[in-house]
Formats: C-alpha cells, sequence, structure tokens
C-alpha cells in the first residue's frame, strides 16, 4: 500500500505541549515510575484477586500482567495509599490531571475527530488492502489513556474493541 503524509497541521494544534514541554513531561513520568516501582509487587489481580501470571510485556521499566481469569491489565506494583498520595494530591495531583484529560466533551471529540479517526482510517484501510474486514476482527488499544482511539475504531462502527489502562 502507497500512502502519503497529510497534513500535520491538526496534530500540531493539539500537541504543541510535547514539543515545548517534552522534557518535563519525561521527568514526571520517570518521577511517577519511581514512585510506582518503590511499592510492593502486585500479587493478585485487580479486578478478580486471581493470582497474576507471568509478565506479559515490560514499558519504561514497568512490569504488566494481563489476568489469565479476567483480561485486567495489572501493573506489577500496587497502587498503595502512599502511591496515589503522591499522584493525586494537589501538589502532582492536578499536573498528572491535566496530561490525560479532555477539558470538556467537545475538546476530547475534536481531538478524536482531528487525531485518532484518521489513525483509525489508515488501519481500515491497511485491513482492508490484505482482503480483510475490519468490522469484522477484534482490537486492543493497550495503553488506552482517555481512550481516544478506542472511540475513534467505534466511530467506524467496529464494535469489538477494548482499551486497556492501568
Amino acid at each position: 500500500m502507497l500512502r502519503f503524509g497529510k497534513s500535520a497541521g491538526p496534530l500540531l494544534a493539539h500537541k504543541q505541549s510535547f514539543f515545548t514541554e517534552n522534557a518535563a513531561f519525561l521527568d514526571e513520568g520517570h518521577r511517577i515510575a519511581r514512585i510506582y516501582m518503590d511499592q510492593p509487587r502486585r500479587t493478585k489481580c485487580k479486578c478478580c484477586l486471581s493470582a497474576v501470571g507471568v509478565v506479559n510485556f515490560t514499558k519504561h521499566g514497568i512490569d504488566y500482567h494481563i489476568c489469565d481469569r479476567c483480561g485486567h491489565l495489572n501493573g506489577a506494583h500496587e497502587d498503595t495509599d502512599a502511591f496515589c498520595g503522591d499522584l493525586y494530591t494537589e501538589n502532582s495531583g492536578q499536573k498528572y490531571a491535566k496530561n490525560y484529560g479532555a477539558a470538556d466533551r467537545e475538546a476530547y471529540d475534536r481531538r478524536v475527530r482531528d487525531i485518532y479517526i484518521p489513525k483509525a482510517e489508515f488501519l481500515r484501510d491497511a485491513i482492508l488492502e490484505e482482503n480483510a474486514l475490519p468490522e469484522k476482527l477484534s482490537y486492543a488499544d493497550f495503553g488506552a489513556g482517555s481512550g481516544y482511539f478506542v472511540a475513534a475504531m467505534r466511530a467506524l462502527n467496529w464494535k469489538n474493541v477494548t482499551g486497556y489502562e492501568v
């Protein structure tokens, strides 16, 4: 499949802070990861309380498990009161929440429309190029964040779409 890029204008309009504040975002992510990895190891799935199995993948030094029983994505460490306090209190929680939440529904929908629907359309075109039917497949978005890509795939009427976010 031969493809050429599209205008980066809509993406850049949403992502300016990534250019101007990238080092600060990375430092904050590393700070959070250090606090998280200092917490006790998780032994049971957060949803169904089954024993966690093998590590399925590691990202930024943090291990993750997908529960064999219920399919929940679990970080390898506990969400202790100390961790949540460091993350969600006045000092750091407002900064953390600002990075991952849309200010309102209109902003969320605009981001889905401008950035994620084009990505989902590209995925659809690539799947069709392989003579498969995208609406008949199942999709998993690991690290789904606020669910923008899941929302975009559902906007294309794909039914079997799941987002996983710790």
